[in-house]
């Protein structure tokens, strides 16, 4: 069943899950929804008649009873002081049902061998059992020894600057219990940084100290307002993950799942010699325990892509967000101990091989004198942004044409400090990098290197070392080494190369003056990629034609209007969720029952919820769309990409071959600026109509009101 969350109006049959709550049986995703709204809301709510559970504490001095201490002892490796044996790290946490669950930060508890936890003014430890964690939400949840704890709610209103707020905790390992005040500064601070990389945190200025990370920000009631993770004493700036954060996972962690997660406790680093994820533990079992990775190692690229060159977690979080937990990924990682460059794939069967290095390949074939050296890298892209390298930043000529004018797949970059003399000259170092569909089913590796030779007349110019064998995570292929061109210090490197399913080919040319210039060999050879191949040319379908024509539609409140094709004329206009009092929501298909129960008939779902903006946030929203929809075992998941108009930003969900049949799937959730409301826009078509009505749809979906 589609993930469509609203309870029918016109009475559709009401089932009973196992656990007896009501829920609409063809909604599926209200299932989800109502387990995250029972854990966020009913112990949260106050006035209205409503009466805390028993437990929950009520008031702010009541806080520092469900307020933990927690020591987690291990071996850690840190970037600055090395290894630390059998040392125990200090944090906070806090507990948030009488059963004993409790939330901190993934960094204070993943890696840990043994987690001890205090109450506040108890000696005596409590065993805790680590039950999921996320090192891009860094949260964790955890399950204490016994039951019966008084426990922090999570505050149902909204959050604004200027709030009073306060942080808990147990900062410096301080055994005694430490309150902070404040007030919010910002609602919605950008969330990506060195420890996590979330939509968005709370900035506030109750100050932390080491030892407050995994402690509650709460208000002046108590409830909870975020989780304390980091900060930047210099400007008094500290930062906690928000509760849609918390809420959009904390299910799925309680069932033991681990949330965009290897299974490491790290951080981003970027210096001048390395950029990545630094390993500071590995939680055993775990897939990063699986392939090989160590405590100590730094993750310098997944899936071919360059992690942390921005310093923070955004790159590496966001591929596992595209991916399922038990999808194949190939890494490259630094073992710091040893100087060795590794690569391996995370949920894999193959042990970890030593990385390809061209500069231990070439040895000394480049000469001491020139350049100077290059200290900085950057990521640069062709014109249609298929292809990316890392080049010297320092090359900022550059030409991002195709290779062939007249073949409708041939991107390629050219770039250099000065494009002409790299072009003309022998002594000016750059890169050529191109793809061609066309020239994969016309010769192989060898032919394309052998006319690159003719071409540019490299065995005339040039002294002819050999040609060697190539091979990366994605491609492999051969490479010519030629030196002495012109009569210079230079080396010039022809590389050509297929992927595994030879649908093109790649050719990768560089050409270096200096010894210093050889890093840039592994720097550029080790880091191109090609995002997308040529497009496939669809297999005739009784799929129907394209739309000529298209008619606005809105709800029965007049709030939403979209512009849908002509012949989608059945509209069920009735509020998303008939519990809540701004919900407005539309269904147009031609056919509502098909959309909403076959993956054959094109349609759309257009819903708004104030509610779920504070609960879910846009990545909760869609994985609980996601999940709930079955959307995974259904369809092939193509990944989740930004979002962003005039009025709204987001993200959305792209699937494709949906129960084997020729049809796109996109699930979008997007925030006005003042994040409000939240958006829900889910639109099926067959692949002919895909470009067409998507453009309409998300250019013309508009809340009115």
């Amino acid at each position: 069943m589609k993930p469509y969350p609203r309870l029918d109006a016109g009475g559709m049959g009401i089932g009973e899950r196992g656990d007896g709550v009501s829920v609409a049986s063809v909604r599926p995703l209200w299932v989800v929804l109502l387990v995250v709204i029972a854990f966020a809301l009913a112990a949260c709510r106050s006035g209205g008649g409503e009466t805390e559970p028993s437990g929950a504490v009520t008031t702010l001095e009541g806080v520092r009873s469900a307020v933990i201490r927690i020591v987690a002892e291990g071996t850690f490796v840190d970037p600055e002081f090395g290894e630390q044996l059998n040392s125990a790290g200090s944090g906070s946490g806090f507990i948030i049902s009488a059963s004993g669950l409790a939330v901190t930060n993934n960094h204070v508890v993943t890696g840990a061998g043994l987690v001890r936890v205090f109450l506040a003014g108890s000696d005596r430890p409590l065993n805790a059992r680590l039950l999921g964690a996320s090192e891009c939400s860094d949260l964790a949840l955890i399950d204490l020894e016994g039951d019966g704890y008084p426990f922090l709610t999570l505050r149902a209103g909204v959050v604004n600057a200027g709030l009073d707020a306060y942080a808990a905790g147990f900062p410096l390992g301080d055994p005694e219990y430490t309150l902070t005040r404040g007030i919010i500064s910002k609602a919605r601070a950008a969330g990506e940084s060195e420890w996590a990389s979330v939509d968005f945190v709370v900035e506030h200025d109750a100050v932390l100290n080491s030892g407050s990370s995994g402690g509650p920000l709460v208000d002046a009631g108590g409830q909870v307002i975020g989780i304390n993770y980091a900060g930047l004493e210099a400007t008094n700036q500290w930062f906690a993950i928000g509760l849609a954060e918390l809420r959009s996972i904390v299910d799925r962690l309680s069932a033991g799942e681990h949330v965009n997660s290897i299974g490491i406790n790290g951080q981003a680093i970027a210096t001048a010699e390395v950029s990545g994820i630094w390993v500071a533990s590995v939680r055993s079992g775990s897939p990063a325990d699986r392939a090989g990775i160590h405590a100590g190692d730094v993750i310098t690229r997944l899936e071919g892509l360059a992690l942390a060159v921005d310093g923070t977690m955004s790159d590496y979080c966001d591929i596992l967000r595209s991916h399922a937990s038990d999808d194949v990924l190939a890494f490259e990682l630094l073992r710091a101990a040893s100087g060795q460059v590794l690569e391996g794939r995370l949920n894999g069967d193959s042990a970890l091989t030593e990385s390809f290095s061209f500069v231990e390949r070439l040895g000394g074939s480049l000469s001491g004198a020139g350049s100077g050296g290059y200290t900085e890298f950057v990521s640069v892209t062709d014109d249609s942004g298929v292809l990316v390298v890392q080049v010297p930043a320092d090359w900022t000529d550059l030409d991002g044409t195709p290779w062939f004018t007249d073949e409708p797949f041939a991107p390629s970059i050219t770039v250099a400090a000065n494009l002409d003399g790299f072009l003309n000259t022998w002594t000016e170092p750059g890169l050529f990098f191109g793809v061609s569909a066309e020239l994969a089913t016309l010769t192989g590796v060898e032919g394309v290197l052998d006319e690159i030779r003719n071409i540019i007349g490299l065995d005339v110019a040039c002294d002819f070392v050999g040609r060697f064998p190539y091979s990366d995570s994605f491609y492999s292929g051969q490479f010519d080494q030629f030196e002495g061109c012109g009569g210079e210090d230079v080396i010039y490197i022809s590389l050509a190369a297929l992927p595994e399913d030879r649908r093109f080919i790649i050719s990768v040319q560089v050409q270096l003056h200096a010894q210093q210039d050889a890093s840039v060999l592994d720097s550029v050879l080790d880091s191109f990629i090609v995002l997308s191949g040529p497009p496939v040319t669809p297999t005739p379908t009784p799929t129907p034609t394209p739309p000529t024509s298209y008619y606005e539609v809105t709800d029965d409140s007049g709030s939403l209007l979209v512009d849908v094709p002509s012949g989608w004329t059945e509209v069920d206009g009735t509020p998303w969720f008939t519990d809540e009092p701004f919900s407005p929501s539309i269904l147009v298909s031609t056919d509502i029952d098909g959309f909403q129960n076959t993956w054959t008939e094109p349609g759309l779902f257009f819903g708004v919820s104030e509610a779920l903006a504070q609960r879910l946030g846009v990545e909760g929203l869609l994985d609980e769309l996601r999940e709930g929809g079955g959307m995974d075992e259904a369809c092939r998941f193509v990944g989740r990409f930004a979002y962003s108009d005039p009025f709204y930003s987001g993200q959305f969900d792209r699937f494709e071959d949906c129960e084997g049949e020729d049809a796109v799937y996109i699930s979008l959730v997007a925030l006005p600026e003042d994040g409000s409301f939240i958006i829900s826009v889910q639109v099926q078509v067959g692949t002919q109509q895909e470009q067409e009505v998507l453009a309409v749809v998300l250019d013309s979906f508009i809340v009115l009101d």
